[in-house]
């Protein structure tokens, strides 16, 4: 139970969030959350699912083996996420999403978009740079064009969405802090 209390607390870290807040989010008290992050006591599945759903998780994550001494992510071994409702597939450049940051590569064929649907918003920061094609950037209701090479750093708690903008693949990396996923 210590692994499984030692990944909460880490996830929870990660998100900048308080046992306090945690409990505010979950309906646990405070006390509880304290005492399974410190194996004190066994969490109940009730209540693993209580705490992954406010740490934007799954389950699985709490039982995953320990992938900490992984550094090294191979182009096959990637990871892919996405967001509900969006044609744009995410894969991931980190071990895991146990880190500070959350650096993803976007691969957008001609076409695919986020523009359908309600911007997307999320807590933290975020910079996106452009290795090839072009990419069509919303922040806040305005459009901006950006072409290979060029970068965006921004509050992502502003609304934001991603297409690609023009008729070949565009290709984008992502980091954003702390991990949205």
């Amino acid at each position: 139970m210590i692994e499984i209390g030692s990944k909460i607390r880490m996830l929870r870290k990660s998100k900048a969030m308080t046992i306090t807040q945690l409990a505010g989010v979950t309906g646990l008290s405070a006390s509880l959350l304290s005492q399974i992050e410190t194996g004190k006591t066994s969490p109940s599945i009730a209540t693993l699912r209580k705490i992954a759903m406010a740490l934007e998780t799954s389950l699985v994550q709490f039982f995953e083996g320990d992938q900490s001494t992984d550094i090294v992510v191979r182009r096959g071994q990637r990871k892919y996420l996405g967001h509900e409702g969006s044609q744009v597939r995410y894969q991931l450049l980190s071990p895991d999403l146990n880190r500070a940051m959350e650096p993803v590569l976007l691969e957008l064929e001609p076409g695919e978009s986020e523009f359908e649907g309600p911007a997307l918003t999320h807590r933290g920061e975020e910079c996106m740079y452009v290795v090839e094609g072009r990419l069509k950037f919303e922040l806040g209701g305005v459009l901006y064009v950006l072409d290979a090479g060029d970068s965006v750093y921004f509050d992502a708690s502003m609304g934001h969405r991603i297409a690609n903008g023009s008729d070949k693949k565009t290709v984008v990396i992502g980091v954003v802090t702390p991990p949205s996923f």
